[in-house]
């Protein structure tokens, strides 16, 4: 029966895991290891050894000795016996029930838990002769929490960058590198925080001057010849995005308030009194206006400078004279 390794390489672990052994009569010495990821499913190999002491319907319990209730699950007369499960496992654990009539009672256990890791039991228990010929197998379930490397970058001064590199939530805790593009190890400032559930997070950054191409940041367990990895690429134009792009869109803004400014002041179309009248291009609906200041003083209105089309001086100035012959006639 093949070792269930999660997509490990189980080369690199001890020679007992790399055995397929099956234990009758009594417990092993030496447990069946697996390797599994949180979050994952997992197999625990067991099956019967002599299938003529058994009938198509053999009592199985799986156990945890540090667990109370111990059982992971126990099967009896074709079905499981949910009320004696340990809650930790309600709804995680069962057997391949097609299989079991054919001597395969291994243990299936989904979305793997750090806590999930210890030592389990197959207990095989024969019909007629009960527990005094019963079958013992140990499996070892170690479970390793891994997760994909991030990668990011950021400007910290002209011409140089800071990478950073996180790995989350990993157990044991992983070897991190911080790799160029000639695959040079970086030396890199480290640090580890512990998670309230036991996994372990590692960050590295370093600071590179004026340093372009492919970086690639990698996590890695050695003992399981596990790793994972992520890559970023800086280019020549990200050096340029941090305080250069800041001072010239300072700049810009600065030239653009002057060239408003001079707008302003300077772009007005009435003169200043006494001045030149203004000159307007052919056709522009603004040629006959004439700016002048107002010589009378309306009871609406306060005495200043307007600008008034040839109709409106003539109809202001007639009105003028009327107003002063009317002044005239009653002195």
């Amino acid at each position: 029966m093949p070792v269930h390794c999660a997509g490990f390489n189980c080369q690199n672990l001890s020679p007992q895991t790399r055995k397929a052994e099956h234990f009758t009569d009594g417990s092993s010495a030496q447990p069946h290891q697996v390797v599994a990821v949180v979050g994952d499913a997992v197999t625990l190999p067991c099956s019967l050894e002599d299938r003529t002491r058994f009938d198509d319907s053999p009592t199985v319990e799986w156990t945890r000795p540090d667990l109370e209730p111990k059982a992971a699950l126990v099967y009896r007369d074709n079905s499981e016996v949910f009320e004696m499960k340990h809650q930790r496992f309600e709804f995680r654990t069962s057997l391949f029930h097609s299989e079991v009539k054919d001597g395969n009672v291994s243990l299936r256990i989904s979305n793997v838990q750090l806590s999930d890791a210890g030592m389990f039991y197959c207990l095989k228990i024969p019909k007629e002769e009960g527990r005094l010929r019963m079958e013992n197998s140990t499996v070892e379930l170690v479970v390793v929490s891994v997760s994909d490397p991030k990668i990011s970058m950021v400007a910290v001064q002209s011409g140089a960058v800071m990478v950073e590199c996180a790995a989350s939530c990993w157990l044991p805790k992983p070897e991190m590198k911080i790799l160029d593009d000639q695959g040079r190890t970086l030396t890199a400032e480290k640090t580890e925080t512990e998670e309230p559930n036991g996994c372990i997070t590692v960050r590295q950054k370093v600071v590179l001057q004026n340093s372009t191409g492919r970086f690639t940041c990698r996590a890695e367990l050695l003992q399981f010849n596990h790793s994972r990895s992520a890559q970023i690429h800086i280019t020549v134009g990200f050096l340029w995005s941090g305080p250069h792009i800041a001072s010239i869109c300072a700049v810009e803004a600065l030239v653009f308030v002057a060239l408003f400014a001079l707008w302003h002041l300077f772009g007005m179309k009435c003169p200043r009194p006494g001045g030149n009248p203004p000159t307007y291009p052919p056709n522009s609906t603004s040629q006959n206006v004439d700016c002048r200041k107002s010589s009378s003083v309306r009871s609406s209105s306060v005495s200043s400078n307007t600008c008034l089309s040839p109709e409106n001086q003539n109809q202001e100035s007639g009105e003028g004279n009327r107003n002063r012959e009317h002044s005239k006639g009653e002195k």
